[in-house]
């Protein structure tokens, strides 16, 4: 026998003229008690106990932002606008899914997104267009971010696409530039535009003898190639097996490959490059400044470097890295 709940929750900002209301309806197959709400900028996620199926969250968020709702220990997240929004929500089979959703735009939207970025992740030769699109479509809004933070990825070595996301951010609303990742996003696109040498040796690394150790030239490459990764990046395990799959993939570029790890866990590393047989350098950080310097944000990312610590470029794959080298 299905369940269904209405639960009511009315978001309130503290701003006079930004309320949001969004009204929820669960059809569910089993006892539902309780609802969790959570989003990117919500300070703390809320949990209520529902009478008579309804409850009431409130928060100070006055524009559209991603929610994560959890019922019953299961979660779904979604984009949704501030204002008067309806969503319908499905707990059947074990599984927390979305039915419909009114008066939401930036729902569709993301949701559109999303779907052509998955086909994209699979096959990152192919067009990359919508990720423009998107940006321009989601122009004033908060969902802008998410399209920006991947047409960074994109761009990274392409100054002039770089200056120009930096001036159409400059345009953003008030209520996109508090979101917290506004912040990060224009960090990371200050270091782009800013660093363009690193020097290594001011960094301290661990090598696989657990001892403190400096990155020094080989005088004998003229490019080091560093590696940033870790252990639990399927990506970057990936990346590992092509090198390890084809030795010939690092010869005749002039260039050493140096793995440089987030890894916190010292051993579960060590052991990996053990288990693995890895052949090139590798190290682990004693502290993430250099991730923050260099504007590390996804992994695995190669950035490639000259003797005089000069940065030639950043690159997703090592496919593109040893391209970029050639």
């Amino acid at each position: 026998m299905k369940q269904i709940i209405l639960i009511v929750f009315l978001i309130s900002s503290s701003l006079l003229f930004s309320q949001t209301e969004i009204s929820i309806q669960i059809i569910a197959d089993e006892k539902v008690n309780e609802i969790t709400v959570s989003s990117l900028d919500m300070s703390n996620s809320v949990t209520k106990f529902l009478i008579n199926g309804k409850g009431k969250i409130n928060t100070y968020l006055s524009s559209s932002d991603q929610y994560t709702f959890e019922v019953n220990n299961k979660k779904m997240t979604t984009w949704l606008n501030s204002g008067k929004v309806g969503i319908d929500l499905s707990l059947e089979n074990n599984e927390l899914k979305i039915i419909n959703v009114v008066n939401s735009p930036v729902f569709y939207k993301s949701k559109e997104y999303f779907e052509k970025l998955s086909i994209f992740m699979k096959d990152l030769k192919s067009d990359s267009e919508f990720i423009k699109e998107a940006i321009l479509v989601n122009d004033q809004d908060a969902f802008v971010l998410v399209p920006i933070n991947a047409y960074l990825k994109l761009n990274q070595n392409n100054p002039k696409e770089l200056l120009e996301i930096k001036k159409f951010l400059e345009k953003q609303p008030k209520s996109t530039k508090e979101k917290s990742i506004y912040e990060l996003i224009n960090k990371r696109l200050n270091k782009l535009l800013e660093v363009k040498k690193v020097e290594l040796t001011k960094y301290k690394f661990k090598n696989s003898s657990n001892k403190i150790v400096k990155i020094t030239n080989n005088k004998n490459k003229k490019y080091r190639i560093l590696d940033f990764w870790f252990t639990s990046c399927p990506p970057c395990i990936k990346e590992h097996n092509d090198l390890l799959n084809d030795k010939t993939i690092l010869k005749n570029i002039n260039a050493e490959l140096i793995g440089i790890s987030t890894d916190k866990d010292y051993k579960r590393w060590s052991n990996y490059l053990i288990k693995r047989r890895i052949p090139w350098k590798n190290y682990i950080i004693e502290d993430d400044s250099i991730i923050k310097d260099l504007a590390i944000w996804s992994f695995p990312t190669y950035v490639i470097i000259d003797n005089d610590n000069n940065i030639i470029g950043s690159y997703s794959n090592v496919e593109e890295t040893i391209k970029a080298l050639k």
